[in-house]
């Protein structure tokens, strides 16, 4: 059975001088660039199953602005989250079907999606970016490092 993962980065936040880092909602280009890669996901057949997403205020909203028909779980832990932690977010996500989006954050997003890559490196990860990951495993549980591959990578930008 193939898997697929869609790790997306938040879209570009705002920098409002008293919030906490946690509740920073997004800017101007951040609300725009939501609801685009939501588009894409749903062209791309990508709409998921169920949404794994951070609490912070800026991957909410992200969640929000996409646009999509799916479930959502706020996992907490995925606040500012290192790549470990996000794959084990996934892994204990047993059951859910595919494919599972997971928004986060930066640097643990790109980390994370590089580390499950078996080849090639994505290097810069800017906001709002979706890279899809296929796997050849029966469950989230079974997943490893190095067994994924890349089927897509999309930012915003690259969609207008």
């Amino acid at each position: 059975m193939t898997l697929r993962l869609i790790l997306l980065r938040h879209a570009k936040s705002d920098w409002h001088a008293g919030l906490s880092d946690h509740d920073r909602p997004l800017n101007r280009r951040g609300r725009l660039a939501a609801p685009l890669m939501g588009a894409w996901l749903r062209e791309e057949g990508l709409t998921p199953a169920l949404a794994l997403v951070s609490s912070a205020a800026r991957t909410q909203e992200t969640w929000e602005r996409l646009g999509l028909a799916a479930p959502k779980e706020t996992r907490p832990a995925l606040y500012e989250a290192e790549a470990e932690t996000i794959m084990e977010e996934i892994t204990l996500t047993e059951g859910a079907p595919s494919p599972l989006l997971l928004v986060g954050h930066n640097p643990g997003i790109g980390e994370a999606a590089n580390l499950l890559l078996a080849d090639g490196v994505i290097g810069d990860f800017p906001t709002a970016q979706a890279a899809v990951i296929g796997f050849e495993a029966g469950a989230w549980a079974d997943l490893r490092p190095g067994a994924g591959r890349l089927l897509a990578l999309a930012q915003p930008k690259a969609l207008v």
